[in-house]
């Protein structure tokens, strides 16, 4: 199992000044990236941490620092919920798509949002071919299969397609290139 990691990044704790607390900061700034920049997220390894901030810290303010950090930093053990969160984040992780599919999803979604649209259908479909449709070109799957429903190169009957005759006879050409074009098989 990996160990947790906090990311430090330097700030300024309310009620401080900069002057107070850019003494720490010096031996802070010089660390290189985000690996020598991390501590573990382990109680001993923040401790630590809240240590090296705060002495560096005037004397009258240290107690005040340290009770912040440590709340923050510190998880309270009665009301620690990582194990759910983490749990939430996983299952979330399990129920997402890939980008192709979610691509694949969409283009159906709006094939069928702009092809069966009782009202303003040319508006609906203008606009999906105009601001979507292009959008996507870094992932050929979901324009091809956008296009081709809108052209009804899918087989199946799109109402819209006679409002793509408006379009600028260059948009035409790009969506029926789009419609035809030959994706690589991953």
């Amino acid at each position: 199992m990996l160990e947790p990691i906090i990311q430090f990044s330097p700030f300024i704790p309310w009620g401080f000044t900069f002057d107070e607390f850019s003494k720490a900061y010096p031996r802070l700034k010089d660390l290189k990236g985000p690996k020598e920049n991390s501590i573990s997220a382990t109680p001993e390894a923040i401790e630590i941490f809240i240590a090296q901030i705060v002495a560096e810290v005037p004397d009258q303010k240290k107690r005040a620092l340290r009770d912040r950090l440590r709340a923050r930093l510190i998880v309270d053990i009665q009301n620690d919920d990582t194990a759910a969160l983490a749990k939430f984040w996983k299952d979330c992780a399990v129920a997402s798509v890939s980008s192709t599919k979610y691509g694949q999803q969409l283009a159906t979604f709006l094939r069928d949002l702009a092809c069966n649209a009782r009202n303003n259908r040319k508006a609906i479909v203008t606009g999906v071919v105009r601001f979507r449709l292009f959008s996507w070109r870094d992932q050929p799957d979901f324009p091809r299969h956008l296009a081709r429903g809108l052209l009804e190169l899918d087989g199946q009957h799109c109402a819209a397609a006679k409002d793509l005759k408006d379009l600028d006879e260059a948009k035409r050409e790009e969506l029926a290139a789009i419609a035809t074009a030959v994706t690589p098989v991953r």
